[in-house]
């Protein structure tokens, strides 16, 4: 399943331009960095416990293991299997 801001909003009975300000207000970071951020510090977890790239990224949400290495590496710095190394 993929979760987004529309999904969010649909379930919170309001708009999805409202819920993107209040979100960025309170949290001082939009919901898709947010959720990146989220998704990317999951993935973390799962590669320490030895889960392969590709299953990791299936399982944080990622449509191809392409799209997942390099958000994982545009938010961390490092690519997965360098972070599996030096973690």
């Amino acid at each position: 399943m993929n979760f987004n801001l529309a999904m969010l909003a649909e379930s919170m009975n309001t708009s999805e331009q409202r819920l993107y300000k209040e979100f960025k207000l309170y949290f001082g970071v939009t919901f898709s960095d947010y959720l990146e951020n989220s998704r990317i510090q999951k993935a973390g977890q799962l590669l320490k416990e030895g889960i392969a790239v590709k299953e990791v990224a299936v399982q944080v949400g990622y449509g191809s293991d392409y799209s997942f290495r390099r958000a994982f590496k545009r938010c961390t710095g490092v690519t997965p299997s360098t972070y599996i190394k030096i973690k």
